[in-house]
């Protein structure tokens, strides 16, 4: 490598003295000068250290430093913040995460008490003390409260999206379930299936609906040789006569969803929505009222407490209006569900959770036999296939020996019959090639009578 970098570059490589250039140029402390500098440092920290006085425990106040430290705020700009509600002026946007981090290190009541009761030089006072000390000048309480209050105003609009998309999510789950044509005509030949199998077991048939609950039993129910059951029977049928409705989880993609969605949780979840609502507009009050009572309060904290109930005032009129309409589209949709779980017979108790997790319980399972059931027709169909081409192979040899010329060629009309057959074969398999590749379902089927409502 160097004799080709020198026939380029024309020089030879410079082959650095490190030791020397380090001699030379770089200073090193003594390992004897390092040690002193060491010891000199840790007995600052532990001069400081005894110098400061502790009321709270090591841990506490080491957790306290750390977040006044991410903060980088004088605490009597936490307090004021806190206080008005409004921390922005200091032109910080605090992550909700940092907030609770500030809750957390707010002062207990036990830890005012402890630092009013100390009667010494309370600039000897550790960090966390002296952030107490701050803080404890206006009500711990109030700091507390106003803190919880901008917690829940950062986190509205992520609750009430929150909110809104599972609302969203039922409501479509309620419209795909009522408008499935698929879930309709296997409802409809589930009761079919019921009341035949009641007859042939000398039982009267004539049931007219059927519990979502007893949708699952279907994989259960097995014939005399356990090898199928009625659930693959049912797909039988289908793929027979309405091979769209093997389709069906096509139709309800919603349900699993919905299958997660607690209706009266979102119903509490509104309502503590609007308690924060309300929260704010009575704290709001309080602090008007405290701007009345304290005269003396400077001008540059007084537009400080006026700007930030302005922004309160707007984000409670706004929060108002986006929570009031979610609640109206939440009681349409509750109202849609109810219907729904009569419209199936089933009683007024029954769950959002039970109701869609029990048919998509049964809509999997339907999947799940079709999957199966396409993939055993398929592998028949290439059998058929191999078997035929064996077939034609086999006559077309024996044509051949019957229909040869005296030379051993084949005759026109033997060539063109044979000619024929292998293009039948590969048309065949073509056609199999195809069938799969789309799911193996033919042309839709309807059964124009179907109901209404699995009650018939």
């Amino acid at each position: 490598d160097d004799d080709q970098e020198e026939e380029v570059v024309g020089v030879k490589n410079i082959h650095l003295d490190l030791d020397r250039m380090r001699s030379l140029f770089m200073k090193l402390p003594s390992p004897a000068k390092s040690s002193r500098l060491f010891k000199k440092k840790k007995n600052k920290q532990r001069r400081r250290s005894m110098q400061e006085i502790r009321l709270v425990n090591h841990k506490r106040a080491h957790n306290v430093e750390i977040i006044l430290t991410r903060l980088k705020l004088e605490a009597s700009k936490i307090r004021d913040g806190i206080y008005s509600m409004d921390i922005s002026k200091y032109g910080l946007d605090i992550s909700i995460d940092m907030m609770n981090s500030v809750q957390v290190a707010l002062p207990t009541d036990r830890d005012v008490t402890d630092i009013k009761s100390f009667g010494g030089d309370k600039r000897r006072l550790g960090v966390a003390e002296r952030f107490f000390v701050d803080l404890s000048s206006v009500k711990i309480e109030t700091l507390r409260r106003r803190l919880r209050l901008m917690i829940f105003r950062k986190e509205f609009s992520q609750r009430l999206d929150m909110v809104t998309e599972k609302i969203e999510t039922c409501n479509n789950a309620c419209s795909q379930v009522k408008d499935s044509r698929s879930l309709r005509v296997l409802l409809k030949t589930v009761i079919q299936l019921g009341n035949k199998l009641d007859e042939l077991g000398g039982r009267t048939g004539g049931a007219r609906g059927i519990r979502v609950k007893s949708l699952v039993e279907l994989k259960r129910t097995k014939s005399f040789d356990k090898k199928t059951t009625l659930l693959d029977f049912l797909e039988m049928q289908m793929f027979d006569q309405a091979p769209n409705a093997c389709q069906l989880h096509q139709e309800l993609h919603s349900i699993f969803g919905a299958s997660r969605v607690s209706i009266p949780g979102v119903y509490s979840e509104i309502m503590s929505l609007r308690k924060g609502i309300q929260d704010i507009k009575t704290e709001i009050k309080s602090i008007e009222k405290q701007m009345h009572q304290h005269k003396n309060w400077s001008p540059e904290k007084t537009q400080h407490i006026e700007n930030s109930l302005k922004s309160l005032h707007d984000f409670t009129a706004h929060s108002e209006r986006e929570v009031e309409r979610a609640s109206e589209v939440f009681q349409s949709v509750r109202q849609k569900f109810n219907d729904l779980t009569r419209w199936f017979g089933e009683s007024d108790s029954m769950t959002s959770e039970d109701f869609f997790g029990t048919l998509y319980e049964f809509v999997m399972q339907f999947r799940d036999a079709h999957t199966k059931a396409q993939e055993i027709r398929h592998r028949n169909r290439v059998q058929e296939a191999i078997n035929a081409a064996r077939k034609s192979r086999s006559s077309n040899r024996e044509s051949r020996r019957m229909s040869s010329n005296g030379d051993g060629s084949l005759s026109p009309k033997t060539k063109r019959m044979s000619l024929e057959i292998g293009l039948a074969s590969r048309r065949a398999l073509l056609s199999i090639a195809r069938q799969n590749d789309h799911g193996g379902d033919d042309d839709e089927s309807w059964d124009d009578d179907s109901p209404s409502s699995p009650f018939f």
